[in-house]
């Protein structure tokens, strides 16, 4: 995007405000796109690679009919993936119908982008700079089909599909988004979707997409983060059989009109998931961003000559590692070959047999060390993931690993169908910082603003009993061990109660209080720290989100709650 004197400030899908003002009528600019097309008729874009672009990556913008968009790998990119059609000129107000030759009065009809064809696509680490922005984003588009996209680490949408906020009628209509896999989208922002629409749009289907790992994390604000999100004006529109696992909420609807049909859309469903993302012809695409692709694998065991540790990292999901049936505790690791930051794992369970038991209970580790004596936790599955499904996650931790593993933690058998590991880009910054504890020890944690300590309230040995700032009393309701539980995850056990530090119901809202609550291994109750200045950081593995004193109070009693990083001394502790 080109410099500007007048900074930038997203309105929405990385259209940025030109002016605006306290009624929100609101006119935005465009960001340019490495390649831009406009007003070309049987356009064929197939199997490029867009990355390292500083706005969006391919914008066909307007006028644009019969072409298509197919095979191509987008990663690493500043703004949007892929636009698609107008939105608003300069000089429209932002929820204005746009339907020409009406609206604008005298616009060509030919202007609006119809017949167009993005599809069998990989997208992934977009939204870089500039986060308001999404994997695929189109606009007034009509007879447009957006189906079997791979679309993963997005700051906002995934796909966002219409403009104009309007009920009206318009340009839209007659679209299909169909048979897309998104996961790990909506991985910074808010008040949007995996897949998000706009306005009224007849004719249009929503069909067999699987959305996944689409959860709230500490910078979202308090608006929707869902599977589905169908925003104001959306109407005359089938959204069906289509599988939203692991979303933080299910389908949101905001003034929509009378004639939305939703029907089927589940949790979970083996056929879904098989039949979306990528066809067969364009699945070689993953391999090129995966670290771990045909590198050398080695596990704790194998069931046979057909079930290889290498497997796993074959790009093949009907193939997979299984451990003998009597490894009580498998694991499976590859070695990238030198180290790297990582930026996002991706873990595709068992395709042929339903087996429960090896789709949940296994962490992602990392380390520096091939016997993985130390290592880090960068993800951690405990409940079971659906049949047939992708667990996809982001890497949050700013360090270089060169070896992965997966390790089973119930003892249970495993099956891994394929694992990739991406590359993060950005730079480097100071690595989780664990204390030097005894976890026999026991010790007060001091809120380095107010000199409080941390103590559960009233001496109460109840679960759910709260947890606040209090001065020191030497009492047993201030004093802390400090557990390891596994790769610099640990639990934090009151020694009056005996109950653990706990974020209620693994919320992932800012200012969920803390509380106390009896051990039960979920990541809710796991901690890690982080070095800072005068202290450390205690952060929930669940929530990502860190403890502090609520609006930096004081005050005796003050609520301990969590929050995103915000460099105060309200949220940095001493063990002592």
């Amino acid at each position: 995007m080109e410099a500007t004197d007048n900074g930038y400030l997203n309105a929405q899908g990385g259209n940025y405000n030109i002016s605006a003002d306290t009624s929100n009528n609101q006119y935005v600019g465009r960001p340019p796109a490495g390649v831009q097309v406009s007003n070309a008729d049987r356009v064929s874009f197939t199997d490029n690679t867009f990355t390292q672009m500083g706005s969006t990556a391919l914008d066909l913008h307007h006028g644009v009919h019969d072409s298509t968009v197919t095979g191509n790998l987008v990663h690493d990119i500043a703004g949007n993936g892929i636009t698609v059609g107008k939105f608003s000129d300069p000089t429209v107000e932002y929820h204005t119908v746009y339907n020409p030759p009406t609206t604008p009065a005298g616009e060509d009809a030919r202007e609006v982008v119809k017949k167009v064809t993005v599809k069998d696509n990989l997208i992934t680490r977009i939204g870089e700079d500039y986060l308001g922005t999404a994997g695929i984003n189109a606009g007034f588009v009509n007879s447009t089909t957006i189906d079997h996209n791979d679309i993963s680490d997005t700051p906002w949408a995934g796909i966002s599909l219409g403009w104009g906020w309007q009920s009206a009628a318009n340009a839209e209509g007659n679209n299909s988004v169909s048979y897309n896999r998104m996961g790990n989208v909506m991985n910074r922002l808010c008040d949007s979707a995996g897949i998000y629409h706009l306005s009224n749009d007849p004719g249009t289907v929503f069909d067999g997409n699987y959305v996944h790992d689409v959860i709230r994390v500490p910078s979202a604000c308090g608006s929707p983060v869902h599977g589905f999100y169908l925003d104001e004006g959306s109407n005359n529109m089938t959204v069906s059989n289509n599988v939203l696992s692991r979303t933080d909420g299910f389908i949101n609807q905001n003034r929509n009109g009378t004639h939305v049909t939703l029907t089927n859309n589940t949790t979970s469903g083996d056929s879904v998931i098989k039949a979306s993302g990528l066809e067969s012809a364009y699945q070689g695409l993953a391999a090129k961003l995966n670290l771990a692709y045909n590198k050398p694998a080695s596990s704790s065991s194998v069931f046979g000559s057909g079930w290889s540790a290498g497997n796993a990292v074959d790009n093949d999901s009907s193939t997979g590692w299984s451990p003998t049936g009597s490894d009580s505790s498998a694991w499976w690791q590859v070695d990238l070959g030198q180290a790297y930051r990582l930026g996002q794992f991706s873990l595709t369970t068992r395709q042929d047999v339903d087996q429960p038991e090896t789709r949940g209970k296994f962490e992602v580790r990392a380390s520096n060390d091939p016997s993985f004596g130390t290592y880090t936790v960068l993800g951690r599955q405990t409940d079971t993931l659906p049949f047939a499904s992708t667990l996809t996650g982001n890497i949050d931790v700013r360090q270089k690993f060169r070896y992965v593993r997966v390790a089973k933690t119930d003892g249970a058998y495993f099956f891994i169908a394929d694992f990739s590991v991406q590359q993060a880009g950005g730079a480097l910054a100071a690595a989780t910082g664990t204390p030097t504890v005894d976890p026999s020890t026991y010790y007060t944690i001091k809120n380095v603003n107010s000199g409080q300590l941390m103590d559960v309230n009233g001496w109460s040995s109840a679960d759910g009993g709260s947890v606040v700032q209090w001065p020191s009393t030497g009492g047993a309701n201030q004093q802390w061990n400090i557990v390891p539980v596994s790769g610099q995850l640990y639990k934090i056990v009151n020694r009056n109660s005996g109950k653990v530090l706990d974020v209620n119901a693994s919320s992932h809202w800012r200012g969920t209080a803390l509380q106390q609550y009896a051990y039960g291994g979920g990541n809710n109750q796991l901690w890690y720290f982080e070095q800072t200045s005068g202290g450390y950081l205690i952060r929930n593995f669940e929530s990502r989100q860190i403890l502090e004193v609520s609006n930096g109070s004081t005050a005796n009693g003050a609520t301990i709650d969590q929050w995103m990083p915000l460099n105060q001394s309200n949220q940095a502790w001493m063990i002592q």
